[in-house]
């Protein structure tokens, strides 16, 4: 069974967390941009991930209404994996029965487009006048316009041994 993993990273997390699942399958990492239609049907299953903006996997676009054997999906993000987490994003980009698994990633805010970065402080100023903030809302407006790390290889071992099948 042949597989590779295809991924969208805006700087680097995602990436990382590609050539760590790639390295476990014995398979290529490859990214989105790079790509090719071969690269889709000569395997017998995708691997694709990216990374999460308000929920959205940025990238999935690209894989999700392709004629896919087997299509595996994880996201990354900056939210801790939970439960809560996983059903939101996995709502949010209309999985359904898709196997999805949700990996910690961290933030290089220094390495974010203007655009983003602007967003994400308008974010922060929202979610700290929030009159009711969940735990969530409190340590993602902490979170917010800081560089931090939390990716972790240990994190890919259930989509390793899924995939692995």
């Amino acid at each position: 069974m042949s597989s590779i993993v295809i991924y969208q990273s805006s700087t680097g997390f995602t990436k990382r967390y590609a050539e760590w699942i790639a390295e476990e399958l014995g398979c290529r990492a490859v990214s989105v941009k790079k790509m090719t239609e071969a690269d889709i049907t000569a395997n017998d299953t995708v691997i694709f991930g990216g990374w999460v903006m308000g929920n959205s996997i940025m990238g999935y676009d690209k894989v999700k209404d392709r004629k896919i054997a087997r299509l595996i999906v994880f996201a990354v993000g900056m939210s801790e994996d939970s439960e809560a987490t996983r059903r939101e994003i996995a709502e949010t980009n209309n999985l359904g029965v898709t196997p999805f698994f949700y990996f910690p990633g961290g933030m290089k805010f220094d390495e974010l487009s203007f655009p983003v970065r602007l967003m994400l402080k308008q974010m922060k100023k929202s979610l700290v006048k929030k009159a009711e903030k969940t735990q969530q809302d409190s340590r993602t407006a902490q979170m917010l316009g800081t560089n931090f790390d939390i990716s972790d290889k240990k994190y890919i071992r259930e989509l390793v041994d899924f995939a692995g099948k």
